[in-house]
């Protein structure tokens, strides 16, 4: 399954739009049967979510401080794809699909000088003044 999903931008609508994604993600996982299924499901693509704190780097209270603050929920707040509620209802999708993070799975300790992502490694010159959005 190849997937773009919606990042999950800095408005309200923005944040409604990512939940209305997840569902969706989660009632076809669900119907497919998870772990049970008769055929086998790899998920990739541009997921847009930080799946766990380490995800980030290694301040990852970075990514939770600088860009959503004015998000109306707490656990909307946040970068964008490293929030409280995304991360939560990523969890939820694995569970729903019974799939596992491959990548975390064979390297599951995260190595800063190398693990990066397009916005860069933050954590090997230290973290940028800002973030990206």
């Amino acid at each position: 399954l190849g997937t773009y999903t919606p990042n999950n931008g800095g408005s309200e609508d923005a944040h409604a739009r990512r939940r209305r994604w997840d569902e969706a993600c989660a009632a076809l996982l669900q119907r497919r049967g998870g772990a049970a299924a008769a055929r086998p499901l790899v998920w990739l693509g541009d997921l847009n979510v930080a799946a766990e704190w380490g995800d980030v780097g290694p301040d990852p209270g970075w990514f939770r401080d600088k860009n959503g603050q004015g998000a109306a929920h707490a656990d909307d707040r946040g970068q964008p794809g490293f929030t409280p509620n995304e991360q939560a209802r990523f969890r939820s999708l694995l569970a729903a699909g019974g799939l596992v993070d491959a990548y975390r799975t064979l390297h599951p300790v995260a190595n800063w000088a190398t693990d990066v992502t397009w916005r860069g490694c933050a954590g090997k010159d230290g973290p940028p003044a800002a973030g990206r959005y």
